[in-house]
């Protein structure tokens, strides 16, 4: 496909969206953000930037419930 510089416009939304993400730390897919339902604040959120483990998920579940066992 080639460049078409009229239509550039219509995908700087887009591209500005990608910024945004690249500066909360997203470095990859999937990326998830892990926070309970209720109370969410910075002690309980979890951001995971990219592809990561089913144990790592579930820690980052834990930490969000407040469940501290392992």
């Amino acid at each position: 496909m080639k460049f078409d510089a009229k239509t550039a416009p219509d995908v700087q939304g887009t591209l500005e969206g990608i910024n945004a993400l690249q500066q909360l730390g997203f470095s990859g897919t999937p990326a998830l953000v892990v926070l309970p339902s209720t109370g969410a604040n910075a002690d309980n959120v979890t951001v995971i930037p990219g592809y990561t483990s089913a144990e790592a998920l579930q820690q980052a579940i834990n930490h969000a419930v407040g469940d501290t066992k392992k």
